[in-house]
């Protein structure tokens, strides 16, 4: 018998590059030691490979179903500041391995479960101080 071809996942054409993780470049902590390398080549920002990766995130939750981002879409839309001083959405993209597509579905599944815990408070800053999404009962 011949083997049967793998059928192949839809490709998704998308309008820019796919963010490399692999190309962003980190500050060492001052302990480790670098070698030194033999030509200095200029270095781009880690903000370049953010805003690559903030975008192919916010392109792959388009493509997530309605019903699936509602959470995720109300809480952008009720407290945007929350995505930046509590929960940057890059992290759901480090968490599964830099895999932009699984990120984009836990930070929809994130809120989906924040907002089924605490209902209308979901939208608050998760303190303990009673004015945020915890209570003294929490």
């Amino acid at each position: 018998h011949l083997p049967q071809p793998q059928p192949q996942p839809p490709q998704v054409e998308l309008d820019h590059p796919v963010w490399n993780p692999l190309s962003v470049t980190t500050t060492p902590l001052p302990f480790q030691q670098q070698p030194q390398p033999q030509q200095q080549q200029p270095q781009q920002p880690q903000i370049v490979g953010e805003a690559r990766a903030r975008k192919q995130l916010d392109d792959a939750i388009k493509l997530i179903p309605q019903e699936e981002k509602t959470a995720y879409l109300e809480a952008m839309e009720i407290s945007p500041e929350l995505m930046v001083l509590d929960h940057d959405p890059l992290q759901f993209v480090r968490v599964c391995d830099y895999d932009i597509w699984a990120g984009a579905q836990r930070l929809c599944r994130y809120w989906t479960e924040r907002k089924l815990l605490f209902g209308a408070r979901a939208f608050l800053p998760l303190t303990i101080t009673g004015e945020g999404a915890l209570t003294s009962e929490d």
